[in-house]
């Protein structure tokens, strides 16, 4: 049976790591390839190991699939200029894009030509596409779109061992703010003990190698157990003086920090108290000070 063609428009992580995945596991022809940047083009067709590279959307040859992996403003506009495309016929085509805040709905330019569209979003931090292309099996993906566009993308997944599930158009804004909360923010708060770590004399490789294992083992606590179980420090014991002396050194040392601590250390209080242990006199001395 011939593999269907796909069409990728975007050059980043994302369009390499995905396009080399469905070509490697001979799922797709890689067709076009375009982007606005003549050398990311070429990059990514390197990396994929096929297709053509294209400058113009307009030059892009028909394909029964469209991989729109382009940044989440540009979405929209991507769809309109290809429904503008003389020449390709969109009915029985799949587009789906990677967005993991935006829902098939910003592809409604080709989805009136015809074509089934869809979003598809892997949980998955893709900072380095070799990495991730080794790494993606077992890649939670969430699915949204019509149900053509979605079976299409479902046995595709299921062949690259991707797991994954539906999600309603309405809760994708909630979900991506979730998904950005574990990895973005989890990224800026590791950054945030660093800098700390640096101001108190410890930095560099010897600083991550230091945290490293606190934080892969919080982590996992957290996931295997549930974060009122994991949590633990001195918030969870009511020791008000080790956060008085925090509140103390940051606001001397490094001021600039001081929100993120605070906003944290309430959080860390409030799973205290859905435990049941942040009754103490020690716990409404902690409460006084974050809240000074």
């Amino acid at each position: 049976m011939p593999r269907p063609r796909l069409n990728i428009v975007g050059s980043g992580r994302v369009a390499r790591t995905l396009g080399r995945l469905l070509h490697q596991h001979g799922l797709v022809e890689i067709g076009a390839i375009h982007s606005r940047s003549a050398r990311n083009r070429d990059d990514a067709l390197t990396f994929i190991g096929a297709g053509t590279s294209v400058a113009r959307l307009e030059e892009m040859a028909a394909a029964p699939l469209w991989l729109i992996a382009v940044s989440d403003d540009a979405i929209l506009s991507v769809s309109e200029q290809l429904a503008a495309i003389s020449g390709q016929h969109w009915r029985g085509c799949c587009v789906f894009h990677c967005s993991g805040i935006h829902s098939s709905d910003t592809l409604a330019a080709v989805a009136a030509r015809g074509a089934a569209t869809a979003s598809l979003h892997p949980i998955h931090s893709f900072a380095d596409p070799a990495k991730s292309v080794r790494e993606f099996r077992g890649t939670f993906c969430t699915l949204e779109g019509d149900e053509a566009a979605v079976a299409t993308l479902v046995a595709m997944l299921d062949i690259l061992g991707a797991p994954h599930t539906r999600l309603a158009p309405e809760h994708k804004a909630l979900y991506h703010a979730a998904t950005v909360a574990a990895s973005n923010h989890l990224v800026a708060l590791i950054a945030t003990s660093l800098t700390m770590l640096e101001a108190a004399g410890i930095s560099g490789q010897q600083a991550r190698r230091m945290i490293s294992p606190l934080v892969t083992g919080s982590a996992a606590n957290a996931l295997e157990f549930g974060p009122q179980r994991a949590l633990t420090g001195p918030v969870l014991r009511g020791d008000a003086d080790s956060v008085r002396r925090h509140l103390e050194v940051i606001a001397k040392q490094l001021p600039e920090l001081l929100p993120s601590y605070r906003i944290i250390a309430q959080e860390a209080l409030a799973l205290a108290d859905k435990i049941g242990v942040a009754l103490d006199p020690g716990h409404d001395l902690i409460r006084e000070l974050l809240s000074s």
